[in-house]
C-alpha cells in the first residue's frame, strides 16, 4: 500500500501541476486582454482629444470668419446708408432752390399785378390779402430752406460720423426747430 501513495500523490501533483498550467495560461490570456484594452482605451482616449481640439479650432476660425463677414456687410450697409441720405438732401436741395426760383417768379408776376391793381384799383383791398398770403409762403420755403441746409451740415459732418449720429443730429435740429 505504501508503494501506490507515492505513485497516487504523484498522479495528483501531475494533475494539480496541469491545473496550474491552465490558470497560468487563462491568466496570461486575461493580462493580454487586459492590456490591449488598456492600449486602446489610451487610443481612443488620445483620438477624442486631437478630433475634440480639431472641431473647436475649427469652429472658432468659422465664428471669426463669420463675425468678419457680419462686420463687413454692416459696414456696406452703413456706407450705403449715408450715400443714400447725401443723394437724399441734395435732391432735396434742388428742390427747395427750384421752389425758390418759382417763388422769385410769382413773386415778381403778384408785385407786378399789385402795382397794376393799385393803379386800376385804389383801394387794392383785393391784392392785401394775396401780398400776406405771399409773405407767409416766403417764410415757410425760406424756413425748410434753412432747415434742409442744417440736416445737410449734420450729414456731411465728416465720413467717420456713423448712421445713428447722424440720424440722432437730425431729429435734434428738427426737435430745436419745432
Amino acid at each position: 500500500m505504501r508503494t501506490g501513495l507515492p505513485a497516487r500523490l504523484q498522479g495528483q501533483l501531475a494533475l494539480l501541476g496541469g491545473e496550474v498550467k491552465c490558470l497560468k495560461d487563462t491568466v496570461r490570456t486575461q493580462v493580454g486582454r487586459a492590456e490591449s484594452m488598456s492600449t486602446r482605451v489610451a487610443e481612443l482616449s488620445r483620438e477624442l482629444k486631437e478630433e475634440s481640439t480639431q472641431k473647436g479650432m475649427d469652429l472658432e476660425d468659422r465664428i471669426q470668419r463669420e463675425n468678419a463677414q457680419k462686420n463687413t456687410d454692416l459696414e456696406q450697409r452703413m456706407q450705403q446708408a449715408l450715400v443714400d441720405i447725401r443723394r437724399m438732401f441734395a435732391a432735396s436741395e434742388r428742390t427747395q432752390t427750384r421752389l425758390q426760383q418759382h417763388l422769385n417768379r410769382l413773386e415778381v408776376d403778384v408785385g407786378e399785378r399789385i402795382a397794376l391793381a393799385m393803379h386800376t384799383d385804389p383801394a387794392g383791398d383785393r391784392f392785401a390779402g394775396i401780398d400776406s398770403r405771399l409773405d407767409l409762403l416766403e417764410k415757410q420755403l425760406w424756413d425748410n430752406n434753412h432747415m434742409a441746409m442744417r440736416n445737410l451740415e449734420v450729414i456731411s459732418s465728416g465720413p467717420d460720423s456713423s448712421g445713428d449720429e447722424v440720424m440722432n443730429g437730425m431729429l435734434q435740429k428738427v426737435a430745436e426747430e419745432h
